[in-house]
């Protein structure tokens, strides 16, 4: 199978698809941007067509080339701005130096089309479910697209420590928002406001726990899973691309994998865990981190950027309106 990883560095355990640069301790910035083999740069360039009567014209849009390869990684506007790889690394400089937080992995994917930052936040991690010590740890995510598609984007992230799920925030506040960031001149001066929003990061992340210990305080049975799991998934009726048959087959192996993980997923036997609706989020967190989609690669992509994150978040909603019926 061919990855749409293209470099990365890790700390601790080895990725899903078993590549990239391991180190044993979490770096500093720039040894970061050396060890995921981001230190490269794009510059735009102007486009041209020809006319029907065969003279050269200028497109409004630019090519976006990585200077180290010649590669062309998309087409943007001619306000289009880059966000150079060591710039966005040096946002965290501030955490890292501190000891704030900790840099754990980063990379590039579809051949530098996009790259990923991902840091640890130096806290204690919140426990969810004490009886089994089930706990969920606290990180900041930092993406940027060189190919048009995709904005600077700064997100917390609650990762649940046993299985390594992704999981989705509450959302109650700015801190807990993607904060889109414009390619434009002045887009490292917008990051440098991001950090203000890093304050208030501790306190969503508390308000998120606290979401999850409502649902590991609510049961469910095999009833309620199964409306729960049609909630998150159902397509809206206007898709066009599926006939409703083709979607409720869909449907159907989407709940037997969900209801297959809420029995046996990682970690869905812990004491206080098995038979809640926290089992149920993670068996839907679970199937989206690793089950969902063609390839993990692809997986990464839809949970960080894509659909899986929208999934993920629209799940926590759903089982938080479940814990209050129950209530």
């Amino acid at each position: 199978m061919s990855h749409e990883v293209e470099t990365m560095f890790y700390v601790g355990k080895t990725p899903w698809h078993g590549i990239g640069t391991e180190l044993q301790d979490a770096p500093s910035t720039y040894d970061a941007i050396v060890a995921a083999k981001l230190d490269w740069t794009v510059s735009t360039y102007p486009m041209f067509y020809l006319d029907t009567q065969g003279s050269q014209q200028t497109c409004a849009s630019k090519a976006v080339i990585r200077d180290s390869d010649g590669r062309k990684l998309g087409e943007v506007g001619p306000r289009w701005t880059p966000l150079q790889n060591c710039k966005a690394f040096e946002w965290f400089d501030p955490f890292v130096t501190s000891g704030l937080a900790t840099l754990e992995t980063a990379g590039s994917l579809f051949c530098g089309e996009r790259i990923f930052i991902l840091a640890k936040i130096k806290s204690d991690d919140d426990v969810i479910v004490k009886e089994s010590d089930d706990r969920v740890s606290r990180y900041v995510l930092l993406s940027n697209g060189h190919d048009g598609k995709l904005s600077v984007r700064v997100g917390f992230t609650p990762i649940r420590v046993v299985c390594n799920n992704t999981l989705g925030m509450a959302h109650k506040n700015n801190a807990s928002r993607l904060l889109r960031i414009r390619h434009t001149k002045n887009v490292t001066d917008t990051l440098e406001q991001v950090r203000e929003v890093m304050n208030l990061a501790n306190k969503e992340f508390e308000s998120t726990s606290e979401q999850y210990r409502k649902l590991a305080n609510t049961t469910i049975n095999a009833n309620d899973l199964q409306k729960y799991v049609k909630l998150v998934f159902k397509k809206n009726s206007a898709v066009e691309s599926e006939t409703e048959k083709e979607t409720d087959d869909e449907l159907s192996r989407v709940e037997e994998k969900v209801t297959e993980l809420f029995e046996t997923g990682i970690g869905a036997n812990l004491s206080g865990v098995h038979g809640t609706l926290w089992g149920a989020y993670n068996a839907i967190t679970e199937f989206l981190t690793w089950h969902r989609g063609r390839s993990q690669d692809r997986r990464l992509d839809q949970l960080w950027f894509g659909a899986a994150a929208t999934l993920s978040q629209k799940a926590l909603h759903i089982g938080t309106d479940f814990a209050k019926l129950a209530a």
